[in-house]
Order: C-alpha cells, then sequence, then structure tokens
C-alpha cells in the first residue's frame, strides 16, 4: 500500500532524479560513503605535487559549500513560486552551479573514450538539456513548491576533496518524516559546484549511469545512434 508519505517520497525522488529506476537503487544501496568518487583530474592529494598545486580545483570550506547549497535551494524554491514557464530560469541555474561537463564523463564512464570530441560535446549539450527539461516540468515544480527545504549547518569534507552537506525536505502541510537529500559541492577556479544529489543515500551520478547504459546498450553500442535517440527524447 502507497501510504501519503511513500508518495512525498516518490515525488521528491522524482524530482531530484527525472526518473526512479527501482532495480539500480537496489543495486546501489551497498556502497557505504556518502561521496561519488571525483573524475581523477578532481581528486585532492594529502601531499599535491607542483603541477597539483597549479590545478585549479580547490577544497572548499564547509562553511562556503552549505551557503552555497542554501543559495541554490533558496534560488531554486524562488523560481518553483513564480508564474510562468520555469525553463530558462531552470536552466541558468543548472548551468551555472552544476558541475554538467565532468558529470557527463561520469555518467559515460568508458564509453566517454569511445567518442569522438564533436559526440562528447553533443552529449554533454544534451545532458544539460536533459536536466533543464526535468526539473523545469510542471510536476518536479509543484513537488518542489509543497515541500519545506532544511539545509544542515554541518558539512563534512571527503577524502576525494569534495565536501559533503546534508539537508532534508519536508512537506508543507507537516505530514511525514523528512526526506533525506545530500549535496556534493566541489570547487573550480573559485566557484562552488553540485557534482552529485544523494536521495535517501541513493547517488544520482550512479542512477544516471545505470541509465545511460541501458540506452547505449539499446543502440547497438554506437554513438552516434546514441547521440541521435537522445536527441530525439528532447522536447522541441
Amino acid at each position: 500500500m502507497v501510504t501519503h508519505m511513500n508518495k512525498f517520497l516518490i515525488g521528491l525522488g522524482f524530482l531530484l532524479f527525472g526518473t526512479i529506476n527501482v532495480n539500480a537503487r537496489i543495486a546501489v544501496q551497498a556502497p557505504p560513503s556518502h561521496a561519488m568518487p571525483i573524475p581523477e583530474k578532481m581528486k585532492a592529494s594529502p601531499k599535491p605535487t607542483k603541477s597539483q598545486a597549479a590545478s585549479p580545483y580547490e577544497i572548499p570550506s564547509a562553511a562556503e559549500a552549505v551557503t552555497f547549497v542554501e543559495m541554490l535551494v533558496n534560488k531554486g524554491m524562488e523560481v518553483a513560486n513564480k508564474p510562468g514557464d520555469h525553463q530558462q530560469e531552470f536552466g541558468e541555474l543548472l548551468r551555472d552551479n552544476f558541475i554538467t561537463e565532468e558529470i557527463s564523463k561520469f555518467v559515460l564512464g568508458a564509453k566517454w573514450r569511445q567518442m569522438t570530441p564533436q559526440q562528447r560535446e553533443s552529449f554533454h549539450q544534451i545532458y544539460q538539456k536533459r536536466l533543464v527539461q526535468i526539473y523545469s516540468s510542471p510536476e518536479k515544480v509543484n513537488t518542489f513548491k509543497n515541500t519545506v527545504p532544511n539545509i544542515s549547518k554541518d558539512a563534512t569534507s571527503q577524502t576525494d576533496g569534495s565536501v559533503l552537506v546534508k539537508s532534508t525536505f519536508s512537506n508543507r502541510d507537516g505530514s511525514g518524516e523528512p526526506a533525506k537529500v545530500d549535496w556534493i559541492v566541489v570547487k573550480m577556479n573559485g566557484h562552488l559546484y553540485i557534482l552529485n544529489v544523494m536521495f535517501e543515500g541513493i547517488s544520482k551520478l550512479i542512477t544516471e549511469r545505470n541509465d545511460y547504459a541501458a540506452i547505449w546498450s539499446q543502440q547497438g553500442n554506437n554513438p552516434e545512434k546514441f547521440i541521435a535517440y537522445l536527441q530525439s527524447t528532447l522536447k522541441t
């Protein structure tokens, strides 16, 4: 039986993930760490070499990571509560605050290396557009509007150089238990970005990686067919 709280969790999960693949969720519950592996060039070293010290990637402080997530969530709530079409403003929020190029590489894994530079850029652009369409849909906006966020002031630095910021989202009417949402924050060239979102311990990146792997296989492991199919799913 689906309870009122289960409907809330499913709705918020759908907001954060776009679609919930139940099999993928079960498969990724095993890893003990909340932090996702950061692409190799983004990892922090305890004893950086001269070349690593010159890297544009930095470790954000807990305080600035919390402030960043608060800003992002508050802006999202402001956009969601405005009348009219939300696609453009949500698109700007996502492009400015999610490190989508690194995310694109991660969700494709080894398949990224099988693509030409042009195909990689095409996938990156499609991935951004899919994110915008998911987050700006009326269903997602209504779910967001009906929740009350609470961002924890305690953030945790991860061994991979990211910072984990915890938050909860509650039903506006106070019913049910709050849903747990963790944000994985990284810093590049002085700007903070979201690398990953964890909903009730389930990684958005792992879920997407599983989904894109399935699409890749369905398209005969052919990069051109894969990109063409994804392009066809975009709303015009």
